[in-house]
């Protein structure tokens, strides 16, 4: 006989939402807005595991990782993402738990860190923040240390 999951484990409802890109194509050439569907509404239980925060340049970064379980839902990928309250998590790991297809452990993250804090500059921007972001992608991708501080000359723009 099967071992049940404690149905009060599950204490949160969650919304998991996969990204839209036909929606997107449609929407016009060069939108950077992302579009999500809702995939399903579940309960989930929503556990904090670690988070921490950093300095990229002059601005302070933060991240948090999150473990959300649910039970087994056939077609969940890391593609997604979750949505819980006015929280928003990025699916970074999908596990299925022993192969067993009971639950499912989903590895998240949440913060600017994640959502492309380093990565995605939004317009008009001050020079001073895109040499912070640009030296965050060198650090991460070449493992690139600032060995003297680079210059900008505020009067271009």
């Amino acid at each position: 006989m099967p071992r049940m999951i404690r149905a009060g484990k599950y204490n949160k409802s969650v919304i998991l939402q996969w990204r839209d890109y036909e929606k997107e194509r449609k929407s016009g050439y060069g939108s950077s807005r992302p579009f999500w569907k809702k995939f399903a509404e579940v309960r989930a239980s929503v556990e904090p595991l670690q988070g921490r925060e950093y300095f990229s340049g002059p601005f302070q970064m933060g991240e948090n990782i999150v473990r959300v379980r649910i039970r087994y839902i056939e077609g969940v990928t890391r593609k997604m993402r979750i949505r819980y309250g006015n929280r928003v998590f990025d699916i970074y790991s999908v596990i299925d738990s022993m192969e067993s297809h009971r639950e499912l452990q989903l590895m998240c993250k949440e913060g600017e860190a994640y959502k492309g804090g380093d990565d995605y500059v939004d317009k008009p921007f001050h020079l001073e923040l895109l040499k912070a972001k640009i030296e965050a992608i060198l650090r991460r991708t070449y493992q690139y240390k600032v060995k003297d501080q680079m210059r900008i000359n505020a009067d271009i723009y």
